[in-house]
């Protein structure tokens, strides 16, 4: 297919360039879009308009209870992102062996993001 040493080397920068391209992407989007989480912002809305309300609020307990309560948490969905990130790492890591650091970078901030 390739008769050249020169097309061989286009080609193997073009595939490296996007194997790193997917494992940038894969690294950023997890942790930030669990960062930016809308549900989160309305908690935390609704939150600042009961405490506002204080006197005047008329929610039942179970109605306050879920108001205060945390976004919910689907350890699946979690699990399966961290599963992807690693096995995706395992597989580019010999191409590409700066993956391993982002691929670190972006479980210790997923870590540290749903943690809190």
């Amino acid at each position: 297919f390739f008769n050249d040493a020169e097309s061989t080397e286009i080609y193997t920068e073009q595939i490296v360039g996007s194997v790193r391209c997917v494992q940038e992407t894969d690294a950023l989007t997890g942790p930030v879009m669990s960062f930016f989480d809308t549900f989160y912002f309305q908690k935390i809305w609704q939150r600042k308009q009961v405490k506002e309300q204080s006197e005047k609020c008329f929610l039942t307990q179970s109605e306050a209870n879920q108001t205060f309560e945390g976004v919910e948490f689907d350890i699946a969905v979690k699990y399966a992102s961290v599963l992807r990130t690693v096995y995706a790492t395992i597989f580019y890591a010999p191409l590409i062996p700066v993956a391993l650091i982002f691929s670190f970078l972006s479980l210790f901030f997923q870590y540290w993001i749903d943690k809190y």
